[in-house]
């Protein structure tokens, strides 16, 4: 009714009153493409289906985009193609899609490349606790692997001691997956890490 689109109507011009007096801007979202290596795997999954949690959490989302507004600008870089990366947002991103919004208050952050982009999305996510405990270590992993950080600058990054990464590192180890994630034993990286020192190989071996 028209009252209801009075209140959508204000919403958005709120949105793009923030966006002048932020330093943000209103970007269409058609400009903007999803990135798939980013640390949060739910859109991306290798069958190409999105679990029914995430797609509810994602409507959740949108259903109070709708009634409050964009709280958060996402962040995106320039392409140099007249598009745009999304280098954190995706999910606020894909709820907006999914209200039919046109625009979207985004922070441009060209300066985010390589190494520094991963470190600002991996802290984004785990500032809100907002990655799963395998995203997180599959994403830390990476970073080791490609020789960008070494564990310990990894950890400092992040105010956090070198055995935090160290037990990421363990949990996204694949014989550690098979043997004790995938199957559902366990959950959480700090518990793994602890069984691996802690619990004999024998026991192990037993499945205790």
């Amino acid at each position: 009714d028209s009252s209801t689109s009075r209140g959508l109507g204000d919403v958005y011009k709120r949105q793009k009153q923030a966006a002048a007096g932020a330093g943000a801007r209103m970007i269409r979202l058609d400009l903007i493409d999803f990135d798939p290596s980013q640390p949060r795997q739910d859109f991306y999954t290798p069958d190409g289906e999105i679990a029914p949690n995430v797609q509810e959490k994602l409507e959740e989302l949108a259903a109070s985009m709708k009634i409050h507004g964009q709280q958060a600008e996402v962040t995106v870089k320039e392409q140099g193609n007249g598009r745009y990366l999304i280098a954190v947002g995706e999910r606020r991103i894909r709820a907006a899609l999914w209200l039919g919004w046109e625009e979207i208050r985004a922070n441009i952050r060209n300066d985010l490349q390589g190494v520094r982009l991963q470190l600002f999305r991996l802290a984004e996510n785990v500032d809100r606790s907002d990655l799963s405990e395998l995203d997180t270590a599959r994403f830390i992993a990476g970073i080791v692997a490609a020789g960008q950080m070494k564990k310990h600058e990894l950890a400092a990054h992040f105010g956090k001691k070198p055995a935090w990464v160290t037990r990421y590192l363990a949990f996204a180890d694949d014989a550690n997956y098979q043997k004790w994630v995938k199957p559902g034993y366990i959950r959480k990286a700090w518990i793994l890490y602890l069984s691996l020192i802690h619990i004999s190989e024998p026991t192990r071996r037993r499945g205790i």
